[in-house]
């Protein structure tokens, strides 16, 4: 296929690439786990991801030989193992369920009627 011709064609092929990857980091590590990722790792690798998928469309494409489609599949393949390592390390990390005491409410009270009385008469 052309070039100039198959530019236009990997725009939308990076965005669904950004979906497909986010959905997919989400089922394979658990959303929950990908929630606790700090999110400019999970912004950098995705879109690291979606251009490497956009990098591998137009080579195999635009060339016959796969020389450097190996480097694009190689290169994706690392991505795809970094992030399996972010969602390991925030398994690893995760708030203990153990830490909130729920006989405890902490400092929250609970407002009654009188209470909202008191209140309203020492503001005005």
């Amino acid at each position: 296929m052309r070039s100039r011709l198959l530019r236009p064609l990997l725009i939308p092929i990076s965005l669904v690439s950004v979906q497909v990857l986010l959905t997919a980091w989400a089922q394979i590590g658990g959303q929950s786990h990908l929630d606790l990722v700090f999110w400019p790792w999970k912004l950098g690798l995705t879109l690291f991801g979606a251009a490497l998928v956009a990098g591998l469309t137009h080579e195999a494409a635009a060339t016959k030989t796969g020389n450097r489609i190996w480097i694009y599949v190689l290169l994706l393949a690392a991505t795809i193992a970094a992030a399996g390592a972010l969602s390991y390390q925030a398994h690893l990390n995760e708030p203990d369920e153990s830490d909130f005491d729920e006989s405890d409410p902490g400092t929250m009270q609970t407002l009654n009627y009188q209470t909202l009385q008191d209140f309203s008469r020492t503001i005005g």
